[in-house]
């Protein structure tokens, strides 16, 4: 069964329990598939990129048959305001609002899902989040993960990634060198680790960001904020080192 989420946000655990791992947050008018329930609790999965956890039971509604959901703007600023169903919320960039709620947008900017995509959108909403603090599992303005930067930023562009970076790293095309990137691409970090099973090294993606040239890159590492960026990896100007080495980088989209 399909639902939508009705709230601003609503954290996703891993397991039934406010003291388990905080694995994401769902922003409103996400969809979701219900696939099971256990006291408050409902078991869901993010359809758009497959993922899967617990939440609250009171924070989603049943699509009807007859609701149209691919019709919708997606929420561009930090927040914006709506009235629907004869109350005023407050959403969170990427928030998705369908033509068939019914609600108002009374102030924040917006998108149509039918927008071309562009890099300067994909910059311009990297940008609007620099100085958003790191928080393991999040995906607002109010705090967010690397890989939820990623997907945020994208999911505001209409492009549905992942939402673990070593899941992202699986996509697109590999860039043969770092310098070769191009705005928009993604750069993938991590370790080399020796597999005793298989008897050879793997690599272990742990971090990932954005691309801005082929000398900066925009990520969340503590907070949100622009780094050098070079064959090695990511280099702090402010500690003074690489804090992040880099395993390779990936086309994702055409602009």
């Amino acid at each position: 069964m399909k639902a939508y989420v009705t709230q601003s946000l609503i954290p996703m655990y891993r397991d039934p329990d406010y003291h388990s791992e905080l694995v994401n947050e769902i922003l409103f008018g996400e969809i979701i598939e219900l696939n099971g329930s256990y006291g408050d609790w409902t078991k869901v999965k993010c359809l758009l990129y497959d993922y899967e956890g617990w939440i609250c039971s009171y924070a989603f509604e049943i699509i009807n048959d007859d609701e149209d959901i691919t019709k919708y703007k997606i929420i561009t600023s930090i927040t914006a305001q709506i009235e629907w169903k004869n109350q005023m919320l407050w959403v969170s960039k990427g928030a998705r609002i369908y033509n068939f709620m019914g609600a108002n947008i009374i102030n924040g900017k917006f998108r149509e899902n039918s927008t071309k995509l562009s890099f300067g959108n994909i910059l311009e909403d990297a940008q609007s989040l620099l100085y958003t603090p790191y928080r393991w599992g999040g995906k607002t303005p109010l705090g967010i993960d690397c890989s939820g930067f990623v997907q945020l930023v994208f999911y505001t562009n209409n492009i549905i990634l992942p939402r673990d970076a070593a899941e992202q790293s699986e996509l697109g095309e590999a860039r043969i060198f770092a310098q070769d990137a191009y705005p928009g691409d993604l750069a993938f970090f991590g370790t080399t680790e020796f597999d005793e099973e298989n008897h050879k090294d793997r690599i272990v993606i742990n971090h990932v960001g954005i691309i801005l040239n082929n000398s900066t890159i925009i990520h969340a590492f503590r907070n949100v904020h622009i780094d050098m960026f070079d064959h090695y990896g990511i280099y702090s100007e402010i500690l003074k080192k690489y804090t992040h080495q880099l395993m390779f980088t990936k086309k994702i989209i055409e602009y």
